[in-house]
């Protein structure tokens, strides 16, 4: 038994210690060459609540409007190439929402997910100001459901594109606690969507009507901006997200409009 609580102890106390030297810099190197060197990566994880308004004139003149939940993670590292002036990231969110018209007297149900990649450059200007720029392939898609309407129930969203990328952060503190405050910012520039004639039906696309259902998008038909705002509260390796979420995407093709705003209070952890 003692045996058995000696080499417990053994095993416990030489995995904390690797630990606790994982957690240092090596003296023969600066923290920011290690940073660089070990390419840790960094995982985001939040949760978001808001106000959420839906628009599609394949499906109905009016608006419809009402709250939404959304999960987000992002996993971002440093990249390979450039002397470390680069990061590269991939993240991910899926949001549902259920909305009213303005007499509340029909419901419209939406669910989209947005994926990507980007790359940008991180130039190290400052040690408490932080900034990026780059871009990002991604894929916005999901569909917009209305209750009530039997013959074209469904907004179908499939949007693949490119978008512009850019953030700055400020780093302070509060007594002895790290707070950082950033802002990032993706406005999609260039995509390709899928939008059907106006009063056509899915079943006549099946059938093989499918003349103009591929529009390529740009600022003027597509336009869509994505900001979140956030404060970052260091404890450590971890820290504590909260911060504000402003989402825009509009589609316009084929005498149909589609657009979808979204604003959220965000809550998160970093590791």
């Amino acid at each position: 038994m003692m045996r058995r609580l000696l080499l417990i102890l053994f095993i416990s106390v030489g995995y904390f210690t690797t630990l606790t030297a994982g957690t240092e810099c090596h003296r023969e190197m600066s923290c920011e060459e290690e940073r660089v060197e070990r390419r840790p990566i960094k995982s985001e994880y939040t949760a978001e609540w808001g106000w959420t308004r839906y628009k599609s004139t394949y499906l109905s003149p009016l608006p419809y409007s009402g709250h939404g939940i959304a999960l987000a993670g992002r996993w971002s590292k440093v990249f390979n190439h450039f002397d470390g002036k680069a990061n590269m990231a991939f993240d991910a969110r899926i949001t549902l929402a259920e909305t009213l018209n303005p007499a509340k007297t029909a419901a419209m149900d939406g669910a989209t997910v947005d994926l990507g990649w980007g790359l940008a450059w991180h130039p190290h200007i400052s040690s408490n100001w932080d900034f990026t720029l780059g871009g990002r392939i991604g894929i916005y898609a999901g569909a917009l459901y209305l209750t009530r309407n039997s013959n074209n129930p469904v907004t179908a969203i499939a949007a693949p594109g490119l978008d512009i990328t850019a953030s700055t952060a400020y780093s302070f503190h509060i007594g002895r606690l790290p707070i950082s405050i950033s802002d990032h910012i993706s406005i999609p520039s260039l995509s390709i969507f899928f939008c059907p004639q106006f009063g056509e039906t899915y079943y006549e696309i099946y059938l093989g009507n499918r003349k103009g259902l591929v529009h390529c998008g740009w600022w003027g038909n597509a336009a869509a901006a994505d900001n979140h705002l956030q404060a970052k509260l260091h404890f450590g390796r971890r820290a504590m997200l909260l911060g504000w979420h402003l989402e825009y995407r509009s589609w316009n093709a084929n005498h149909i409009s589609t657009s979808i705003r979204q604003s959220s209070l965000t809550i998160g952890l970093e590791f």
